[in-house]
C-alpha cells in the first residue's frame, strides 16, 4: 500500500519501487488536471500493464517540470531588492489604445432648430434699423467731426483764441486791442472772406464769408470742403463793409456748439447779461455791436432787409416785443443793426434770430463799462 495515497492500490513487482515510495513526503501529491494523463495506472483501472520504475521516475520529472513553470511568475520579471509581498501577480493590462488623441469619433449631426417665421421678420426689422441708425449717425457726426478740425486750424492762426472757441477781446473793456486777424492770410485761403466774428458768451470765433447767393454757403466750409455744418456767412445782398441798415448773417445751429449753435443760450436773462456783446473785426476797423432783442420767428417773417427805411423803427418795436430777454441797448432811427439767424425746433420751420445794435460807427475803442445790458 502507497503512503501516499492510502485509498489506492498499486500493483508493483519491484521492491526497489517500494523502497522509492517510502523516501518520499507523506504529502499527497498535486492534483492534476483532468485533461492530465495519469502517472500510472491505478489498480482495478481497465489497464492490465503498470509503469515501470523508469516511466515512474519520467513522469514525476514532467510533473516537476509543470509545477516550476505554473507555480509563478518568473524571478526575472520583478526588480532587483523587491520583497515577497511586492512579487504578487498582477493581472494583465489590457492593450493600450492605438488611436490617436487628435482623432476623434466622428459627431453625429445634431439636428437644426428652425426659427419661426415671426422671429425671422423681427430679426430682419431689428438688423435694418440697427444698420439704418448706425449710417445715419456716422452721416452727420463725421462731418461735424471735420468741420470742428477746419475751424480749429484756422482759430489757431488768431493770437489770444480762449480754450471755449472764442477769442478774447481785451479791448472790449477800454484801453487794449483787439487780437489782430491776420486778413491776408485768411484772404488767400478764400477770396469771399469778409470780416472776423466774436462772440464770447457764445463761444463763436469764426471767419465770415459771403458768397453769390445764399446757398452755397450753407452746405460749404471756409475752404469750400462739401459738408453739412456750411459757414457762417453774409447775405449776398448785404455790403461787405456793414454799412447797411440791416446785415443779416446766417448760420447752422449745430449739435456740438459749433456756428451758431450756442446762440440759444442768449435766451436766458442772466447768460446774456454776462456778455451781450457781437465783435465783427474788418481789415481797417473793429465795430462793437450790442444785443437788444433774441426772438424765435417763423421763417416767413420779414426780418432780412438790408434797408427798411422808415418802418425800420417798427421793426425794433416788434422784435423788442417778442424778444426773450430785456435790454438797455438805445436804438433808434440812425442805428445800424446786424441780425444773427439760425434755426430752432421750438416751433416748426421756426428762426432763433438775435438782434444788435452797433455802438460805434467810426470804428473807436469801446469803455463796456458805459454800456449796461
Amino acid at each position: 500500500m502507497d503512503n501516499h495515497n492510502p485509498n489506492k492500490v498499486y500493483r508493483l513487482k519491484d521492491r526497489r519501487q517500494i523502497a522509492f515510495l517510502m523516501t518520499q513526503p507523506s504529502a499527497p501529491p498535486p492534483r492534476k488536471a483532468a485533461s492530465q494523463e495519469p502517472l500510472y495506472q491505478a489498480a482495478g483501472s481497465s489497464g492490465d500493464r503498470q509503469p515501470t520504475y523508469d516511466e515512474y521516475i519520467a513522469n514525476k520529472n514532467r510533473e516537476a517540470a509543470r509545477e516550476t513553470t505554473t507555480a509563478r511568475p518568473v524571478a526575472a520579471s520583478y526588480p532587483a531588492g523587491a520583497s515577497r509581498s511586492s512579487r504578487r501577480e498582477e493581472p494583465a493590462r489590457p492593450a493600450k489604445e492605438t488611436r490617436s488623441k487628435k482623432e476623434k469619433e466622428p459627431k453625429t449631426a445634431k439636428p437644426k432648430v428652425q426659427m419661426a417665421l415671426p422671429y425671422k421678420i423681427a430679426l430682419g426689422v431689428f438688423s435694418l434699423v440697427f444698420a439704418f441708425s448706425g449710417y445715419m449717425f456716422l452721416k452727420e457726426y463725421i462731418p461735424q467731426w471735420r468741420a470742428k478740425v477746419e475751424q480749429r486750424q484756422i482759430q489757431s492762426l488768431i493770437p489770444g483764441s480762449g480754450n471755449s472757441g472764442g477769442i478774447t477781446t481785451p479791448g472790449l473793456s477800454g484801453g487794449g486791442g483787439v487780437p489782430v486777424v491776420p486778413f491776408e492770410t485768411l484772404k488767400e485761403s478764400n477770396e469771399d472772406f469778409v470780416f472776423w466774428m466774436s462772440l464770447d458768451g457764445a463761444g463763436i470765433a469764426d471767419p465770415v464769408v459771403q458768397g453769390k447767393d445764399n446757398d452755397y454757403y450753407l452746405t460749404r466750409t471756409f475752404k469750400k470742403q462739401s459738408n453739412a455744418t456750411g459757414s457762417i456767412y453774409l447775405d449776398y445782398k448785404n455790403k461787405p463793409d456793414l454799412s447797411d441798415q440791416n446785415s443779416v448773417l446766417y448760420g447752422h445751429a449745430m449739435k456740438n456748439g459749433t456756428m451758431f449753435g450756442r446762440l440759444k443760450n442768449y435766451k436766458i436773462q442772466a447768460e446774456y447779461e454776462k456778455d451781450p456783446f457781437v465783435i465783427l473785426q474788418t481789415k481797417d476797423k473793429v465795430y462793437y455791436y450790442q444785443i437788444f432783442a433774441i426772438c424765435v420767428l417763423e421763417a416767413e417773417y420779414d426780418y432780412r432787409k438790408a434797408d427798411y427805411g422808415d418802418n425800420f423803427t417798427g421793426l425794433v418795436t416788434k422784435m423788442r416785443e417778442k424778444s426773450s430777454i430785456t435790454s438797455s441797448a438805445v436804438v433808434d432811427k440812425d442805428s445800424k443793426i446786424i441780425t444773427l439767424s439760425t434755426c430752432t425746433n421750438q416751433i416748426d420751420d421756426g428762426r432763433l434770430v438775435v438782434f444788435a445794435v452797433l455802438l460805434n460807427p467810426d470804428g473807436g475803442q469801446v469803455d463796456k463799462a458805459q454800456y449796461k445790458p
